[in-house]
């Protein structure tokens, strides 16, 4: 089962979520509108709710600006929540390991590779990533992921995870153009090695590749939202006897100002990606979710855009899970798309 992730948004004191439980079959998706979870030590100013990762029967939150219990630090955290007897309790609160985490952004962005699996994003003081193992009954550090200049290229900015595969963003790097690195786990351990790069001859300058992230299997998507003065723009790469190479990518005309790829989400075959609405007229600082359809080439068929109402915040944040869509509105909701011949929406609070 996939882990899927809201990116960075709109905060809100107790995070509003509407959780899936994805089945087996593609047609067939069970939804839970469980309530609100709320971090144990909570109070204004955490940012509780910044990233959000589910999988399975866990979820992970983010709240970058929580600061560390003993201290006024804002060191940042990740909360874990396991769903038990109908409803989702706090079991865990993740924090940055070392002593000089202080505006570290832990948290900024958060991913599941699995139930037993948990990673954190860092990208502030000194751009890294943090990897959290369930065991013996407890999470703990086991790897930290980190690249030469981390801070200035805010490395973990954007994270993604699946299995065995981590995908890392760092949109800062380079003077914002951008960039994406794979992390790999063997024997128990995660080892950075491969790294992608925008391809297609679009020019990424200030284009902050590596803004958003997504993986599913050997497939990993990449936006790139300031790519053309803000049109943006995704990449999608397809690995093959564990050599990444791109078999995609996709923009909106320059003058847009879409941001297409502010956020991304992959699953079932279908490739969320999150953005501005094109249309002002539409609604001023809306976004819209843009469905693709993944070809066996690995080709991309833009299958429709979401841009209900209000709806899908000022810049799209995307959930996708088998034949659900979900959107992140702009006051907190939660907006619901069912694939039943077409694309229909449900509001959930």
């Amino acid at each position: 089962m996939r882990a899927h992730a809201f990116p960075s948004g709109p905060s809100c004191s107790a995070l509003h979520l509407l959780l899936f439980l994805l089945l087996a079959s593609l047609a067939i998706t069970r939804a839970y509108a469980d309530g609100a979870l709320r971090p144990e030590d909570g109070a204004p100013g955490l940012d509780f709710g910044r990233s959000l990762a589910l999988v399975g029967e866990t979820a992970l939150v983010g709240a970058p600006h929580g600061r560390e219990r003993a201290r006024a630090q804002r060191s940042g955290a990740g909360y874990v929540f396991q769903r038990r007897d109908g409803g989702w309790r706090p079991v865990a609160r993740l924090a940055e390991p070392g002593p000089n985490n202080e505006d570290g952004e832990f948290g900024a962005a958060v991913a599941l590779a699995d139930e037993r699996t948990a990673v954190v994003g860092a990208p502030g003081a000194h751009g890294r990533v943090h990897v959290y193992a369930y065991e013996r009954g407890r999470w703990r550090s086991v790897s930290e992921l980190r690249a030469d200049d981390g801070r200035a290229s805010r490395f973990g900015a954007a994270v993604a995870a699946d299995s065995d595969t981590i995908v890392v963003g760092a949109p800062g790097e380079a003077s914002e153009a951008g960039g994406c690195f794979v992390a790999t786990r063997a024997g128990g351990t995660w080892v950075l090695g491969a790294r992608l790069r925008p391809w297609g001859g679009l020019d990424v300058s200030g284009g902050r590749f590596g803004a958003a992230v997504a993986v599913s299997g050997d497939l990993a998507a990449v936006g790139a939202p300031g790519v053309a003065d803000g049109a943006g723009a995704v990449f999608v790469f397809r690995r093959v006897g564990g050599a990444w190479a791109g078999v995609a990518a996709v923009s909106e005309p320059r003058g847009t100002s879409a941001e297409l790829g502010a956020s991304l989400s992959l699953a079932g075959g279908l490739l969320a990606a999150g953005g501005r609405q094109r249309s002002a007229t539409t609604c001023v600082g809306c976004g819209q979710a843009t469905l693709f359809a993944l070809g066996a080439d690995g080709a991309l068929e833009r299958v429709t855009s979401i841009a209900p109402g209000r709806g899908c915040g000022s810049v799209g944040g995307v959930m996708l899970g088998a034949s659900v869509l979900a959107c992140r509105e702009r006051d907190g909701g939660v907006r619901l798309h069912l694939l039943s011949g077409r694309w229909q929406w449900q509001r959930r609070r």
